[in-house]
């Protein structure tokens, strides 16, 4: 596949990559890593804490397990395709290198940033009547996301034109596969009965020799629901006092958390890093509720 992708496409696809880089500048290089940045399988752990702290158990758990579906599937779909990114080609500037992980068909930054906003998106509906309109109309235009994300691994020239159309494809077409109400109901089953049971499934696929990225966020997701069986599962609130409590504190601890990690102050692994996020996460969203405020989103 590697030799055909390289004889048939590689001409247009160079010429198509040095067209979006012509309009390089320091403000569009800062655009473009910050985009790459938010579309790194590590962001997702702040994004999965966020919908828990906001919406609730239900949709947090909905995002997790979308999210590592779609990363398992890159994977698998990086391994069968081995097809060599731009890196190093002498017509191609490549920037932000250390975010390329494994081979280049499909873009996972693409793919799962399509699934998982996609489907966020088209949970406007169910997310009007819990928030409010105006963080359903935000919904509404995260699918911009994903598009800008993909542009930017051309930009950056991590990718192939092809691998980023095809990540659009394939997350595309799982977050229609798992649209809003199926995914909910998947979500409530686990997280009402089997919390345990998808805690200790999730730490034995962990152990599958996938991206180390991937296996960070299916680690985290089970300590989640271990720490969510221990102490219960973080309810939505519509109290904006306590959303912001939440959003705020808890932001504040994954950044130190980071910090820590980052600058090595404490002996935080990269096997400890997403146990001590996740029990965080769960314990923040626990402390931050009031039990007249709370209600879960399966009676609204």
């Amino acid at each position: 596949m590697t030799q055909w992708f390289s004889s048939q496409w590689f001409s247009w696809q160079v010429d198509l990559l040095q067209m979006v880089q012509s309009i390089h500048s320091p403000f569009f290089d800062f655009v473009a890593i910050a985009a790459s940045f938010v579309g790194n399988y590590h962001f997702y752990i702040w994004l999965i804490a966020l919908c828990l702290w906001l919406f609730g158990d239900e949709i947090g758990t909905s995002v997790a397990i979308l999210a590592m579906v779609t990363m398992v599937f890159t994977d698998l779909g990086k391994a069968l395709s081995a097809v060599q990114r731009p890196i190093g080609i002498s017509q191609v500037r490549s920037q932000y290198i250390r975010s390329a992980a494994g081979s280049s068909f499909p873009s996972g930054h693409a793919l799962v940033s399509m699934a998982v906003y996609g489907y966020l998106s088209d949970l406007y509906g169910h997310l009007s009547g819990l928030s409010g309109k105006k963080i359903a109309w935000i919904a509404r235009w995260l699918w911009l996301l994903p598009i800008t994300i993909g542009l930017s691994r051309l930009y950056l020239g991590v990718h192939w034109p092809t691998d980023v159309v095809a990540g659009w494809t394939f997350g595309w077409l799982l977050a229609k596969l798992f649209d809003g109400p199926r995914m909910n109901r998947i979500a409530h089953r686990v997280s009402v009965e089997r919390d345990v049971w998808m805690a200790i499934v999730l730490l034995v696929i962990s152990l599958i020799p996938l991206v180390p990225d991937t296996v960070e966020v299916i680690r985290f997701v089970a300590i989640m629901k271990i720490a969510t069986a221990i102490v219960g599962p973080v309810l939505f609130s519509r109290s904006v006092g306590i959303l912001l409590s939440r959003v705020t504190v808890g932001l504040i601890g994954i950044a130190v958390v980071e910090y820590i990690h980052q600058v090595g102050v404490l002996p935080i692994t990269n096997q400890v890093l997403p146990t001590i996020l996740a029990v965080w996460v769960v314990v923040v969203g626990r402390i931050f509720s009031t039990h007249h405020k709370i209600i879960r989103e399966r009676d609204i």
